[in-house]
């Protein structure tokens, strides 16, 4: 095709104009047309090399037209798409093998020789390689691309590799890849996620692509960084779902740290499945002699976190832990106890040999290992009192160290473990006063709860948590505000305001509360001397109909408050003879008298409740 100089000019004007917005409108639905309309305008014969009248005028356009391509390519990432989609959509804009074979041809009239770093020409024969020829840098080979990885320190460096070189990728490039994005900066990770993954998408897809030649230890790997970035919304689903089954197909080639690497991940997302955990539960068993003691922290952590049963498999970690607590640091002896602690597997020996570990070693824990290591002892139900008077020494001296929710476990665990620690009590409530703001609904209830329990006084103490607790009421499940009116009420603290808050709130959700917060509240409000008619009102109505779910102690606490305030709750006194007089054998001394001084005090008669339960005289 050849043309006069009006022609060109004419066409060159036009191209000018369309290339008008090609560096400030940077989307694919607005570039597509321009770049199908500069192909289209370029003077080339595709048939034919003959020079056009304007040589200079051939090759400044073609160079124009890649220039504005490679900017495309260069900037993409920096804009709605990654660069390893260029590829794609420039096939996609450039559908047919005439268009491929046009851009392949402008490539050779701008640069007609085949220099260093260019592309070979016969590469742009083939239709699908020729918009791929215009990235005109070196492929090196996989060790080299390794290399890179492992030196780049930044989610975007790394991207940038992999959109670069991602044909070149085999199985250890992808791994590796992964596993450097897993241990980028916080700054990088939320980054990554700022976008729905739709920076990652070009990696997730071909990560899917390659599962089947990825090792064990590859699968691993990348389980691993999904886990550690928080990978697992609706867009990574499927992967998890190929991941899971990649691992169960190859799960006899799993090392330890492999093996622990994957429990953590999947549970760590919250994908964890039971046919999973069993496979790896197994393996792990029959490995477990081979574990390093972070590889053994992790398992266990990873079955408490899922919530999955493996007896057999917490067994055999016990053992193998009881003889090497002195090569657990700080951090593996806490996660390990408060694993068994959290999965409710007996213990006793592995506790001991933790306890007596951690004692001398407190020291160095942090604030998270301390009130860790207490909360799993007291859940556990192991005293150890030269642990817990090591870990109070501490934290009385580190008290500002510790977080909200560190603050109260700490101080739930001495109150449930029954040890008496007044000094850490009292450095815990002066240091929660200033800082109850902070404290989520559940930390402002079970510090009272704690308080109320070790019997603390801490006036100012409570005067600060009932203060802001009034406020928040609404933040707080059934449990928290069962909890937050029992400690007042136990610790004798007159908040009238709290009681007011909790009455109204608690009144028009009592179907969430389980019989022991039922009774609990009532108890409560009686012992604070609260009649509250729309609260009682409320928890007589649903008591009598579930009064089948309550235990003795439960019945006679209610029982007991309601005669208490005086409030008139025929049906629930109905239910509470019929029930308990089937139960009578149940009930101890000092809850049977409670049941017959209520009933005598509320003036309903039960003749066969007081002869199921016995002739005790009324406290």
């Amino acid at each position: 095709m050849t043309y006069d100089d009006d022609d060109g000019q004419e066409k060159e004007m036009e191209m000018e104009r369309c290339e008008m917005g090609l560096d400030v409108d940077m989307t694919w639905g607005t570039v597509r047309p321009r770049l199908l309309l500069l192909l289209a305008l370029a003077p080339l014969n595709q048939s034919s090399t003959s020079m056009p009248v304007r040589a200079h005028r051939r090759v400044s356009w073609c160079r124009r037209m890649l220039t504005y391509i490679r900017h495309i390519y260069a900037s993409s990432c920096e804009h709605t798409m990654c660069r390893t989609h260029f590829f794609i959509h420039m096939n996609t804009m450039f559908r047919s093998a005439g268009q491929q074979m046009r851009v392949a041809a402008l490539y050779k009239a701008a640069w007609p020789r085949c220099g260093a770093g260019t592309p070979r020409l016969a590469l742009l024969r083939s239709p699908p390689l020729a918009v791929a020829a215009l990235h005109t840098a070196a492929v090196p080979d996989p060790r080299k691309i390794n290399r890179l990885m492992i030196n780049a320190t930044r989610a975007r460096e790394l991207l940038e590799l992999h959109d670069e070189h991602a044909r070149s990728f085999d199985r250890v490039n992808l791994a590796t890849c992964w596993s450097r994005l897993g241990r980028v900066s916080p700054v990088d990770r939320t980054w990554l996620r700022s976008d729905s993954g739709v920076r990652l998408s070009a990696l997730r897809g071909q990560t899917s692509l390659q599962l089947s030649t990825l090792e064990a230890r590859n699968v691993s790997n990348i389980v691993h960084a999904l886990a550690k970035l928080q990978l697992r919304g609706p867009a990574w689903r499927g992967l998890w779902k190929e991941l899971e089954g990649a691992v169960l197909t190859r799960r006899s080639e799993l090392n330890p740290q492999a093996l622990a690497n994957t429990a953590w991940a999947f549970a760590t997302a919250g994908l964890a499945t039971k046919a999973l955990f069993d496979a790896i539960g197994r393996e792990s068993l029959r490995q477990v002699c081979d574990f390093k003691p972070q590889e053994l922290k992790d398992t266990v952590w990873a079955f408490a976190t899922a919530g999955i049963p493996a007896p057999a498999l917490f067994d055999a970690i016990g053992a193998e832990c009881e003889g090497r607590v002195r090569e657990f640091k700080p951090q593996e002896l806490s996660n390990t106890a408060w694993a068994f602690a959290t999965a409710d597997h007996d213990a006793p020996v592995l506790f001991d040999a933790i306890g007596a570990e951690s004692a001398g070693r407190v020291r160095g824990f942090n604030a998270q290992d301390l009130a860790n290591t207490a909360w799993s002892f007291a859940t556990a139900g192991y005293t150890a009192p030269a642990l817990f008077d090591a870990i109070g020494a501490q934290a009385t001296e580190r008290v500002r160290e510790l977080k909200p929710q560190e603050l109260s476990n700490m101080a739930w665990a001495f109150a449930t473990a029954g040890h008496i620690a007044p000094t850490l009590f009292d450095a815990i409530g002066k240091e929660s006063e200033g800082r109850v703001r902070v404290f989520n609904a559940q930390d402002l209830s079970n510090t009272a709860w704690a308080f109320a329990t070790a019997g603390h006084v801490a006036p100012s103490f409570f005067g600060a948590i009932g203060t802001e607790s009034a406020g928040r009421v609404r933040e707080f499940n059934a449990q928290d505000l069962s909890s937050m009116a029992w400690a007042f009420a136990k610790a004798g603290h007159a908040t009238p305001a709290l009681f007011d808050a909790i009455g109204a709130e608690s009144s028009g959700r009592v179907q969430e509360f389980n019989p022991q917060e039922l009774a609990n509240t009532a108890w409560a409000f009686a012992i604070a001397g609260d009649a509250s008619p729309a609260l009682f009102a409320a928890i007589g109505k649903e008591c009598a109909g579930r009064m089948d779910e309550f235990k003795p102690q439960e019945m006679a606490n209610t029982a007991w408050a309601f005669a208490k305030v005086g409030h008139a709750a025929p049906a629930l006194f109905f239910a509470l003879g019929r029930v308990s007089a089937g139960r009578g054998r149940e009930f101890q001394t000092h809850e049977v008298a409670s049941m017959k001084w209520a009933f005598t005090t509320a003036g309903h008669a039960a003749p066969a409740l007081f002869d199921a339960i016995g002739e005790e005289s009324p406290a």
